[in-house]
């Protein structure tokens, strides 16, 4: 009985002791953020003690059973990249986002990027949806390390903005392949709310399952899906005003005539301008007879309005996931007046309606439906004369030359002079395009457990359809020469002389572009693991018809694919990807080819020698080699005899009896085919100190192949143009990398940087070359600029006699001087050489954010190293070919004898001197820039306040885009968009509220 109480007392006391020391599992709630204070979801928490597993919801909250100062594994992929102390109910964990383990786009489906070799960047949707772009193209500027954006145009909703990866690896095209949700389309007109991601391929193993289309390498875009869990809807609506970055100035009336004046004394010619024309314009005080219009001013407004807003819905269960939005967006153009004419309005506008809806459906255990539908409406009106026209003429219209209404109303001109900016803007008539897009895909995926674990098959068809209707409504106008009669009696008589014809609007018919592309796909997949080997693998058939509007045959390619990964002990990772495929532009012998690559990687952070260090927490080495093609806009059918109709011939005796004739347009060539691109690549992924992100890769690439013209050295005895050959090589290398920083303090502030860099150059190896050319290609960029060296300015005649004997056009003081590299004595076209690299080679991007108690700031910026030629742009040539305008740079920078050398521009001239304005150094400008892009101040509104009136989230903000830039190209001209409709900066206030 004794030993019975003892017993009991000691268990008693140990109980105590346990209850003092340990706490027992409880259920424990929580909420996982990164750095940049956004949640993480679809993360893994596990208890490793209790083996229980939960996944983070749609805010990156969960719920596990757990002990006070528990330590739980985060996983993502199955990949291990944190752990959580747990700190109690509802905590907030912050952890460091490893972007090199997740589950991301790559060809045909999503792959594991921790285990593929693949070199690729990715841009997410918090970005994507953080900007007011009226052209989503706009977007990935600065932000994908190896993508190059080039912008041509600022016009709102405009496709002015060209995509290069990696650089220029081909004389022909070097557009990369672009596909939405698997599908070729373009997604600059795709609402930025409804884009999940933007992801880049670059290396053959990425891209080689693409086989004839690869060598630019591969944009995918992913639209949003649905997810387990209740509806959620979120507005969005964002309103801005948009305005000009740069405008050119120009002179004024008087000093526009005392110029010309100058330039007809430079040309031998009498004055343009009289004395007492001179005095009235430096008077200006009477508008009428001598005008002094700012055109600039009169013609375009200093802002205009944008407004973009979408709702959309996402949610469902674990048998149907589903997303919807529909969105909203218009964009009002720069031009004033045109609502004057009470006919119509000439008004430049854009406004544009986004669908979409993405549904996953699992019909059984095994057999599940993705559906996807999306488009938009688009339309646009423009005046007649078109936009880009306009700005010409705005721009090139001298102060002097009219005004722009007489006193009676009438539009001002003369004989000489009829196209009045204004009457161009309102009363040539107006175009009205209307524009439908519609795609649409259903995929059926079929789970294959019974017969082999991991194995499924998947069926897929997709359908693409795009309509543009523009109709033209056209009107005319004259214009009014104000003429001062003297009458017998001495007195002044008013008249004004009509020039052209005014008519009414009427229609002038309706012009259609449409095509449709048509895609069926068959898939096998096998994904499993067994102990230390994981086996990823997926083959497919790919049939792909693109129909374009009087097209008599389609596009078609189609071919099988392979890429398989293998994976041992979550270290070692083996890449094998080929295609074959082929497309019916090519001799049908000789249609197909065979595109093979080949990838290796390391995870160097899970070998047991770097368990215990506290500085690399993610290491991974990767290569790859590869062969991918390019058949992207070739022309087709060369093997074929092609014949068109080509004049008559007469027969027979009889006079005017003639019959229609033919002739072939070109040479067969059955061999002709594809360029081949071979492609190296060397890299690393790392996280550091849980802190840092960094990748970086080296390229090299070798393109052979490449289709030339030998039409330059066949005689025109032969009758007949001659086909393009495979014949040119270029080689291009270079790397990229991305380098990023983020961190949360104890003090509640976040923070991060993040920056990329990419740098590709490249040279011409082998071309064909016309025997005699005095400026070879070999050894050169593809983006050489060719030219003179200039040597300032002819100062005298004695400097004439002196220098070399100038054959490009009779020269006197004042024009452009040019070395004699060829020795010769002779100024000719073998002294041209490479100026430049009108291509850029380096570009990159830095984003950087920081956050508070809600309060953030973000910003952006980018920039690009390019050389430019200025000789085409009307700043740089006054005057023009006779009597456009003057820039005020060039009003204070053309040659005059005080001037001599110090002058940036040669004489004034109102003849075509093509001496002073061919390709020179005297043109070449430093055409990089670094601006910023984007910066944006906000408030994220507390959640727990707003969870009281049934509101998820909201923030709102102020944003801006294209605020300013540093460059150093001269004459008030934007580096990015150097003519045509001017690039536009904004401002925009928003809000974003989620239900």
């Amino acid at each position: 009985m004794k030993i019975y109480k003892f017993i009991k007392i000691y268990v008693l006391i140990l109980l105590l002791i346990a209850s003092g020391t340990m706490s027992f599992a409880q259920e424990v709630s929580g909420l996982i953020k990164n750095s940049k204070n956004k949640e993480l979801i679809g993360y893994v928490i596990r208890n490793n003690a209790t083996g229980q597993e939960i996944k983070t919801g749609k805010r990156g909250n969960f719920t596990i059973n757990a002990s006070a100062n528990d330590v739980l594994d985060v996983l993502l992929n199955g990949i291990k990249v944190s752990e959580l102390e747990v700190k109690g109910e509802n905590a907030v964990y912050f952890l460091h986002e490893n972007p090199f383990v997740k589950s991301v786009d790559g060809a045909y489906g999503k792959v594991n990027r921790s285990t593929s070799s693949s070199a690729m960047d990715i841009l997410t949707a918090d970005k994507i949806e953080s900007t007011s772009y009226t052209n989503t193209h706009h977007v990935t500027i600065g932000q994908l390390a190896g993508l190059t954006t080039t912008m041509n145009n600022g016009e709102p909703g405009s496709n002015g903005l060209s995509f290069r990866i990696r650089g220029n690896n081909t004389f022909g095209t070097n557009t990369p392949l672009v596909l939405v949700d698997g599908f070729e389309s373009s997604f600059a007109h795709l609402s930025n709310f409804e884009i999940e991601t933007i992801t880049v391929l670059k290396d053959a193993v990425a891209t080689a399952m693409y086989g004839m289309r690869a060598s630019n390498g591969v944009i995918l875009v992913t639209t949003k899906k649905g997810y387990v869990g209740q509806t959620s809807m979120k507005v969005n609506a964002d309103f801005g005003t948009l305005m000009p970055t740069n405008l050119p100035d120009y002179v004024d009336a008087y000093t526009y005539s005392s110029l010309a004046n100058q330039a007809h004394a430079n040309d031998g010619l009498a004055p343009r301008y009289s004395q007492s024309e001179l005095d009235g314009y430096q008077l200006d005080n009477d508008p009428y007879n001598y005008p002094n219009v700012d055109w600039q001013e009169e013609m375009l407004k200093s802002a205009t309005d944008y407004m973009n807003t979408s709702v959309e819905f996402r949610g469902g269960s674990e048998r149907v996931q589903y997303y919807s939005m529909i969105a909203y967006m218009y964009a009002n153009g720069l031009f004033k007046h045109t609502d004057e004419n009470p006919q119509y309005s000439s008004a430049n506008k854009f406004n544009r309606i986004n669908f979409r809806t993405n549904a996953d459906i699992a019909l059984t255990n095994n057999f599940d439906l993705n559906i996807g539908i999306g488009g938009r409406l688009e339309s646009r009106n423009d005046p007649q004369s078109g936009t880009a026209g306009l700005m010409y003429n705005i721009q090139n219209s001298p102060a002097n030359r009219y005004v722009m209404y007489n006193e009676n109303g009438t539009y001002g001109g003369s004989s000489q002079y009829r196209a009045n900016p204004m009457g161009e803007m309102v009363g040539k008539g107006y175009t009205d395009a209307h524009s439908r897009y519609i795609n649409f895909n259903m995929r059926l995926n079929y789970a294959m457990d019974f017969i082999a674990k991991g194995l499924s098959a998947s069926a897929e068809v997709a359908f693409n359809n795009a309509f543009t209707g523009t109709e033209r409504f056209n009107a005319s106008y004259r214009v009014y020469d104000r003429v001062l009669n003297t009458l017998p009696d001495g007195t002044t008589e008013l008249n004004y002389v009509p020039y052209g014809t005014e008519t009414t609007i009427t229609y002038n018919g309706r012009s259609t572009v449409q095509d449709r592309t048509e895609t069926f796909r068959a898939y096998l997949a096998y994904d499993r693991t067994f102990g230390n080997h994981a086996i990823n693998a997926l083959f497919l058939y790919d049939q792909n018809k693109q129909v374009y509007q009087n097209q008599a045959e389609a596009y078609k390619y189609n071919g099988w694919s392979l890429r398989a990964n293998y994976g041992y002990q979550n270290k070692y990772f083996l890449d094998l990807v080929g295609s074959y495929n082929g497309s019916n532009a090519y001799n049908p012998e000789k249609q197909y080819g065979f595109f093979p690559a080949l990838g290796a990687s390391w995870i160097v952070s899970n070998e047991d020698f770097l368990n215990s260090n506290k500085l690399v927490d993610y290491l991974k080495l990767r290569s790859s080699y590869g062969i991918t093609g390019n058949s992207e806009g070739v022309p087709r059918f060369t093997y074929l005899p092609n014949y068109s109709g080509d004049g008559s011939y007469r027969f027979g005796k009889t006079a005017g009896v003639s019959i229609g004739g033919l002739s072939e347009k070109s040479i067969v060539n059955p061999d002709y085919q594809w360029s081949k691109n071979y492609q190296l690549n060397i890299g690393f992924d790392a996280v550091l100190l849980n802190k840092v992100n960094l990748s970086f890769d080296y390229f090299k690439q070798n393109t052979t192949d490449i289709l030339q013209s030998i039409n330059p050295e066949v005689t025109e005895m032969v009758g007949i143009a001659v086909p393009q050959f495979n014949y040119g090589e270029v080689k291009n290398t270079g790397f990229e990398t991305a380098l990023g920083y983020s961190d949360n303090m104890t003090n509640g502030i976040s923070w991060y940087v993040e920056g990329n860099v990419g740098f590709a150059t490249n040279e011409i190896t082998k071309a064909y070359e016309v025997g005699n050319n005095p400026t070879s290609m070999v050894g050169e960029s593809l983006g050489a600029i060719y030219g003179y060296l200039a040597d300032g300015f002819y100062q005298n005649p004695a400097d004439i006699a002196a220098s070399p004997v100038n054959t490009l056009h009779p020269v006197q003081p004042g024009d452009v001087k040019y070395k004699n590299i060829a020795g010769s004595g002779v100024i000719d076209e073998h002294d041209r050489t490479v100026l430049g690299n009108a291509i850029p080679e380096l570009h990159y991007g830095i984003n950087l954010g920081a956050e508070i108690k809600g309060v953030y700031v973000s910003a952006s910026l980018d920039g690009l190293q390019r050389d430019v030629m200025m000789n085409y742009h009307s700043v740089y040539r006054p005057l023009g070919s006779g009597y456009s305008n003057i820039s005020e740079y060039a009003a204070n920078n053309h040659w005059t004898p005080d001037r001599g050398n110090s002058a940036r521009l040669p004489r004034l001239s109102v003849s075509d001197n093509y001496n002073n304005y061919v390709a020179s150094s005297l043109y070449l400008q430093d055409g990089s820039f670094f601006r910023l892009r984007s910066a944006e101040i906000g408030y994220k509104f507390n959640k727990s306040i707003l969870q009281k009136i049934r509101i998820a989230g909201a923030k709102v903000y102020v944003r801006g885009h294209n605020l300013a830039v540093l460059h150093s190209i001269e004459g008030d001209v934007d580096p990015e968009v150097m003519g045509g409709h001017p690039l536009l900066k904004s401002y925009n206030i928003g809000l974003n509220v989620q239900f």
